[in-house]
């Protein structure tokens, strides 16, 4: 080979390896650029999601001969010249404190009108609630939720029975609650429904938000609120940029400190409401706060396991997440917190996840179930969880935003993997339609690269969807719809 036609080829490899690592780099480029948009895209959807208005309606469900007192004391501290009238009394009336009775099956409003307004309550009267109450049944019902106009929208609530028990963890939103009520008592006896427990996972609007209402009925008995304490500071701005000034502007926004007001509100509805209960039977009715120490932020976590018929509940991530100072992990001020202890900027990082386990006559089954927790953090506990049966998609599917400094492609794959094997269902808490544009990473990894097809309570044909059920008394679990 002479000298020149050496030097050409030389010349020809240098430039082809040039390519190979522009092409490289170019790829890898796109695909964070690609990653980073995802980020972004869910940050749209996790602000959509958790910013719900308070509606100016309620929806009330009797059954013929039932009274039941109309709540409206959020409206203000207090409220001059209310008028209550029924559109239809035959069917419900209504007094002057707002007291109401149901006279006959149907449907009819009953309005409340104030100085500054007016409030619609949307009264359902029955016969009587149906029953599927089975004293045998071992079942998890991942119930699907809509709003009164029939659309959908990802929330929690998932029924666990067993032998005639029932415990609930988390209840939707509050606009989705005469869903879940309607849902909630074809389990009940003698028209009366018991929660030996509630579980709420954390406080955002899609999983507290329809407990309010669950406490004012009182043919639904609710034995142990299994709760975290609550403050303002919990939930603030999302991070939606590097840049720390445009953070703080959110966060001080009209918009955000409205979201936070509704949160606390909701909150406080829940906690006294189960004190006003606790009050009238001690024996039946408790708050338990999951934290060690009710009042002192830095905490090991407190409460880790319960049972419930052939259910053995444990807690992972009971320990909230905190800050030794009063500057958030944004880099701005977030006000005056508890003992200067502040938790970081969204609720979720304090999401407690349970790992349901079942031993119905020696089959043993497990379910975990994640509510909203980060991938960063849900890898350790799926690590310490293991295998499942049953898993539910972290935060309906979407990537979840806050701490996103460890949410990295690696930390989602490995958070999922440690727990769900090769027949493990996966449950996702929406609707499939959500990411038919989206190449969501956690649920890229569970569709092509684990190629499983996740069940949703969304349903898989718009927004008719139905509940997933799911028996653990048999051998090999299956997919049934109620």
């Amino acid at each position: 080979m002479n000298k020149k036609l050496r030097w050409l080829l030389i010349i020809l490899l240098v430039l082809v390896i040039l390519d190979g690592s522009y092409l490289y780099i170019k790829k890898s480029k796109n695909r964070a650029l690609a990653e980073q948009k995802e980020l972004v895209e869910n940050k749209d959807i996790d602000d959509e999601e958790d910013n719900e208005e308070i509606s100016n309606y309620q929806l009330v469900n009797l059954i013929v001969g039932q009274t039941s007192k109309l709540q409206y004391d959020f409206l203000a501290n207090t409220l001059s010249e209310v008028k209550f009238t029924s559109q239809n009394s035959s069917i419900a009336s209504v007094d002057d404190e707002g007291k109401i009775t149901g006279i006959s099956p149907g449907t009819t409003t009953i309005t409340l009108e104030y100085t500054g307004g007016k409030l619609e309550f949307y009264i359902t009267v029955n016969d009587s609630y149906a029953s599927n109450v089975s004293t045998n049944n071992t079942k998890i019902h991942f119930i699907s939720l809509h709003r009164p106009e029939g659309t959908f929208k990802g929330c929690d609530a998932i029924l666990l029975e067993s032998n005639g028990k029932y415990g609930l963890v988390d209840t939707g939103f509050a606009s989705t609650r005469a869903s879940l009520y309607n849902y909630l008592m074809q389990f009940a006896t003698n028209e009366i429904l018991k929660l030996d427990f509630v579980l709420i996972t954390h406080n955002h609007s899609d999983h507290i938000g329809g407990l309010s209402y669950l406490l004012e009925q009182n043919n639904i008995k609710v034995g142990t609120l299994y709760i975290n304490k609550y403050y303002k500071n919990d939930i603030s701005a999302k991070l939606l940029s590097s840049d720390k000034q445009t953070n703080y502007k959110t966060y001080t926004s009209e918009n955000n400190k409205k979201y936070v007001t509704q949160n606390q509100q909701r909150y406080n509805n829940v906690i006294s409401l189960m004190k006003q209960r606790h009050q009238n039977d001690t024996t039946n009715f408790n708050i338990h706060y999951l934290t060690a120490k009710d009042d002192v932020r830095r905490s090991d976590g407190g409460l880790k396991n319960f049972k419930l018929g052939n259910y053995y509940i444990k807690l992972y991530n009971t320990r909230q997440q905190l800050k030794s100072s009063k500057i958030d992990y944004n880099g701005f001020d977030s006000g005056n917190c508890l003992n200067e202890y502040c938790r970081n900027a969204d609720g979720n990082v304090n999401t407690v996840v349970a790992k349901v386990t079942s031993n119905v006559n020696g089959i043993n089954h497990t379910a975990l179930l994640t509510g909203d927790l980060s991938y960063s953090l849900l890898l350790g506990v799926t690590k310490a969880a293991g295998k499942v049966d049953v898993f539910k998609m972290p935060h309906h599917g979407y990537l979840t935003v806050n701490k996103v400094r460890g949410t990295t492609k690696t930390n989602i794959r490995n958070s999922l993997k440690n727990s769900i094997g090769s027949k493990t269902i996966v449950v996702v808490t929406n609707k499939a339609s959500t990411f038919s544009q989206r190449t969501t990473m956690g649920m890229l990894y569970i569709t092509k690269t684990l190629g499983k097809t996740p069940y949703y309570t969304g349903g898989n044909n718009g927004t008719d969807g139905k509940t997933i059920v799911i028996d653990f008394a048999k051998t090999n679990l299956n997919v049934e719809y109620n």
